[in-house]
């Protein structure tokens, strides 16, 4: 794959980035199977950092304009009349799981960021337990209860008391999703993949990492979801 990079000033936001490819897939330059350059080639070429590139590809991941897996980078998705929103294509009780999917969206990789930076060596003890417990071998309630144990804790380690009482509110809204996506050893091996990206992150004090880690791991943990909603998920 090749193509021409714009000019793009340093300060370019996010959306700006997002805004660049989606114009490269609109005149054809990019097509569905292309895979994007790593993001520090990207970040280079457009003269921006890689937390704006991050934020561009995140959104392109939300749009379901691209696909992003570990060890696989970014590859462009076939375009679909409902990408731009998932839950359209679902009934009402489907939406309403994929809601709380999209609230874990919003909040969680704030929270995650904020543990990054002020969890403390108990905190960060805690949650290395709660992770070595963890396995795709577990039952699928041992494996949620274990999953809901180790948000709570980040909540815990963002050392914001208001933030634990609404991440122990948002918990019992997000038991549905919980128990949807450990159902299978996919869903509960991806889970514990991406619980050891965000406390290795947490663990390095990389806010930034660990804000991004937890984005991609609620992220794939929605497309599990909807893939069991639309019967195309794997055992």
């Amino acid at each position: 794959m090749s193509f021409e990079w714009p000019t793009v000033r340093p300060r370019a936001l996010g959306s700006q980035v997002t805004a660049h490819f989606e114009r490269l897939i609109a005149s054809g330059e990019l097509k569905a199977g292309d895979k994007l350059p790593p993001e520090r080639q990207i970040a280079e070429a457009l003269d921006v950092s890689r937390t704006t590139v991050r934020d561009g590809l995140y959104e392109l991941a939300l749009k379901g304009v691209i696909d992003r897996r570990p060890g696989r980078g970014a590859v462009i998705q076939e375009p679909s009349s409902n990408s731009t929103n998932m839950l359209g294509i679902f009934d009402e009780s489907a939406r309403q799981l994929l809601e709380v999917v999209d609230l874990r969206e919003a909040f969680e990789p704030a929270v995650a960021g904020r543990a990054a930076e002020r969890a403390t060596p108990a905190d960060l003890a805690r949650l290395t337990e709660i992770l070595a417990a963890s396995h795709p071998d577990l039952s699928p309630e041992e494996s949620a209860s274990l999953d809901r144990e180790f948000h709570l804790q980040i909540a815990v380690a963002s050392q914001n008391s208001l933030l634990v009482s609404l991440a122990n509110v948002t918990a019992d809204w997000l038991q549905d999703v919980r128990t949807e996506s450990h159902q299978t050893r996919t869903g509960r091996a991806e889970s514990c993949a991406g619980h050891r990206e965000i406390l290795d992150a947490i663990s390095k004090r990389d806010a930034d990492r660990a804000h991004l880690a937890m984005a991609e791991h609620v992220l794939g943990i929605g497309r599990l979801v909807k893939d069991r909603r639309s019967g195309t998920g794997k055992p």
